[in-house]
């Protein structure tokens, strides 16, 4: 799509921009985390994806961001920073170079995840990773369960064990989705068995109601926004400017973490979210935005004292 074409929004779609983007911003307002007291564990988590770290349109932000790999780890590594995030799941995100060079500059640990296609993930994270979990690739397609990236990550938590998931969805094929529906519900069963906290978060592709989010109901997870706010909101951005309706990038937590919910929200800051009046140099950082769910609780030990 042209730039031109992007600076003529239909009235319909600006339209749609507007309200959703209106709505989003007035939940960033209302869900503040409520301040950890002494002793209180805080944990904050977040699912992006970067679109390879490229910025987006993708055009506008090549000519003012530049392509040269520093400056652009340079970019994201204050984006992922100024999120300040414990946890991390990132989707479409370039080489295990680029993973770990940014988890190197954030002081966090990090874990690569593998893509038969061409959009690989990770975990990054400032707690201990102890034990990591990748889906293996076997082959290289578009056309396999997973071809995005999906894997798993056990996380101690101040004395905690949580199994981090991340995944990338198919974008559209019915027949695909059910058979990570059925890899993710085997994973589930396996992770669950050594640790009953797991978080699970990434690019669906889907709206609740779908083969992957049933998985998880099924097994009592919960999904972080729509526990905070009722409904779940949109997460990716509008070429016509503001945000879609498509709510596709997801949080769930288990059911013995969801009790620990704090807050949940999709960042909707400048940078962010593309600006409802945008011109021929604006550019965000990725298509979509950023959610981010926040829990505190206090360690058994602590609560005896």
């Amino acid at each position: 799509m042209s730039r031109t074409a992007r600076m003529q929004p239909s009235g319909k779609g600006a339209r749609l921009g507007v309200l959703l983007g209106l709505a989003l911003a007035l939940s960033l307002v209302c869900a503040l985390p409520a301040a950890a007291g002494e002793g209180t564990v805080s944990l904050r988590v977040c699912t992006y994806n970067v679109l390879r770290f490229q910025g987006w349109p993708e055009d506008v932000a090549r000519e003012q961001l530049g392509t040269a790999a520093s400056r652009r780890l340079a970019h994201f590594t204050d984006v992922f920073g100024g999120l300040d995030c414990d946890l991390l799941a990132i989707q479409e995100g370039g080489s295990q170079q680029w993973i770990d060079r940014l988890a190197a500059n954030m002081g966090m640990e990090a874990l690569f995840l593998p893509s038969p296609a061409e959009f690989p993930g990770g975990i990054l994270s400032r707690h201990p990773i102890v034990e990591a979990r990748p889906r293996q690739v076997a082959e290289r397609s578009w056309e396999v369960p997973f071809s995005r990236t999906f894997g798993a990550a056990l996380v101690d938590v101040a004395g905690r064990p949580i199994w981090v998931v991340n995944l990338h969805a198919h974008p559209n094929r019915e027949d695909l989705r059910e058979q990570e529906a059925h890899i993710l519900a085997d994973t589930l069963d396996e992770l669950l068995a050594v640790a009953p906290s797991a978080i699970v978060m990434g690019d669906f592709n889907s709206e609740p109601g779908g083969p992957l989010h049933e998985v998880l109901v099924e097994r009592g997870f919960v999904n972080a926004v729509e526990a905070a706010w009722g409904r779940t909101v949109s997460t990716v951005n509008s070429p016509e400017g503001g945000v879609s309706s498509a709510s596709i990038d997801h949080i769930y937590l288990s059911a013995d973490l969801a009790g620990h919910l704090v807050s949940a929200r999709v960042v909707l800051k400048p940078g962010f979210m593309y600006p409802l009046m945008f011109g021929p140099d604006d550019w965000v950082h990725s298509d979509h935005l950023p959610v981010v769910a926040e829990l505190e609780w206090v360690p058994a030990a602590a609560s005896r004292q």
